[in-house]
């Protein structure tokens, strides 16, 4: 079981470097209402697929292409969402340049269910 955590982990930072290197703009709208506190986490996140040419982020519900799918390894999926967090009115002024979120990866091994969490930043372009 320590194997699979320590791919889950490996995940989990393959998809903040992923976020990372996304338009710091498109970020900060996507999670604006989260930072300000008028959406939970819990119903404002991206959920992370692999699909033909990488990683692409969609939203829940949403339609995915044909080919997206969890992220497959030695035959488990890894299913990968990116939330973010209510930032204090005391950090805002960060929000110009950081954008806090965590990759939260969960999976499925001999009928049980398993989780781990990677915390980060999405930094301003200005500041990379």
């Amino acid at each position: 079981m320590n194997q699979k955590k320590t791919v889950a982990v490996n995940v989990a930072r393959n998809a903040l470097m992923h976020m990372e290197s996304q338009s710091f703009l498109e970020v900060k709208r996507e999670f604006s209402e989260v930072n300000e506190g008028t959406a939970s986490p819990e119903d404002q996140f991206l959920e992370l697929n692999l699909c033909e040419n990488g990683y692409k982020t969609f939203r829940p519900g949403e339609n995915r292409p044909e080919g997206c799918n969890n992220i497959p390894i030695n035959g488990t999926f890894y299913e990968v969402t990116i939330k973010s967090k209510e930032v204090s009115p005391s950090q805002e002024e960060e929000l110009n340049y950081y954008i806090p979120i965590s990759a939260e990866v969960r999976w499925t091994a001999n009928d049980k269910d398993f989780d781990t969490k990677v915390d980060g930043t999405v930094k301003s372009e200005d500041i990379r």
